[in-house]
């Protein structure tokens, strides 16, 4: 069996198969994580000849999920780890450090974190991650997957920010027929951790608008914003990432609203 690792969340990850398709796919999806350094494998995934999930010597099913070894295996890597984190603050935010500042991504699904992510990306940001980050001991980890969009029904039209996206590695069926996960490869490297203190935290509510547009928002909403993103209510969020300033950032270019962003934040530098 080949077998690939990375690291997940501060976490190593280890998947084997004889299958060089699943393996390739899945090291598209976690390029980012699989170029950084690895530590031990706390998540041994082996993908047998039968396509069984086996989880540290234990099968894993989602019976309600696509049925395909790729998607149960990123559903596992996804959902299940963080199930096991509940003692620790689970964000859904994307995050970037760029010009002095860590700025997080918050919104609902399909709201832009990953767009507003590339685009921080082109504009020469260091990545954490653009779907989950986790509060742990003092740093914040990344889900250091490939940048990925919301699943589009096959065949699909594509949105002007996803020209240059793959939209054939990740494949899969469901019972409301294939969908493929646009994925955005630009050799870019995941950090494996950020220490918090380090830097100050810029957070960012993202909206979609037909004009790009930067609001200040006060302290008392960034406190609201960062509950709202909380994955898992094992832990409340308790003010790691300190007070610093709070937008919401309206786009309907993704990248003027990042200039725009970016305007703000070198005038409070």
């Amino acid at each position: 069996m080949d077998k690939i690792t990375f690291v997940l969340a501060g976490e190593g990850v280890s998947v084997e198969s004889e299958s060089r398709e699943l393996l390739g796919a899945i090291s598209a999806l976690w390029a980012p994580a699989v170029s950084a350094l690895t530590c031990p494998s706390k998540h041994a995934i082996r993908v047998d000849a039968n396509d069984r999930v086996w989880v540290n010597g234990v099968v894993k099913e989602y019976p309600d999920k696509p049925p395909e070894a790729l998607a149960q295996v990123q559903w596992y890597l996804v959902f299940e780890t963080l199930v096991t984190r509940s003692a620790h603050v689970q964000l859904h935010a994307a995050c970037v450090e760029i010009a002095g500042w860590r700025i997080l991504f918050s919104g609902t699904s399909g709201v832009g974190k990953s767009t507003l992510t590339k685009e921080a990306i082109l504009a020469g940001a260091k990545y954490l991650s653009d779907d989950c980050v986790v509060l742990q001991d003092g740093q914040a980890l990344g889900m250091g997957r490939t940048i990925h969009f919301d699943p589009l029904a096959v065949p699909c039209e594509r949105a002007f920010y996803l020209e240059d996206c793959d939209l054939e590695t990740f494949r899969f069926t469901t019972r409301s027929g294939p969908y493929v996960m646009p994925l955005w490869h630009n050799g870019y490297v995941a950090e494996a951790a950020l220490t918090i203190s380090e830097r100050p935290w810029a957070v960012v509510e993202l909206e979609r608008g037909s004009q790009d547009q930067v609001v200040p928002l006060s302290h008392v909403e960034r406190l609201r914003i960062l509950h709202e993103a909380i994955i898992l209510s094992g832990r409340e969020y308790a003010g790691e990432l300190g007070f610093g300033p709070t937008f919401r950032l309206t786009w309907n270019d993704p990248k003027r609203a990042f200039e725009l962003l970016q305007k703000e934040l070198r005038l409070l530098a």
